[in-house]
């Protein structure tokens, strides 16, 4: 439980990757573009409440790619 999952499979939810690591509650979905090879990109993300506490360092270090923007998990697969 000290884990975080990070996914970057585009179209797969945070219930979905729950579903495949049935023991973590820790999820973090991202979305970079292109970009992010010249710290130019805006990396959208959502997580589940679990990872709400670590957002903090995440964003600092997922900030080294670009702008950095919360989405709802739901936006990203539209």
């Amino acid at each position: 439980e000290q884990h975080i999952v990070i996914s970057l499979a585009a179209g797969v939810s945070l219930d979905s990757v729950q579903r495949l690591v049935p023991n973590t509650r820790k999820i973090m979905r991202l979305m970079p573009n292109t970009a992010a090879k010249v710290s130019q990109s805006v990396v959208a993300y959502a997580c589940t409440a679990a990872v709400v506490p670590h957002l903090s360092w995440l964003e600092d270090i997922l900030g080294s790619l670009g702008m950095v923007v919360p989405v709802d998990d739901g936006d990203m697969l539209e």
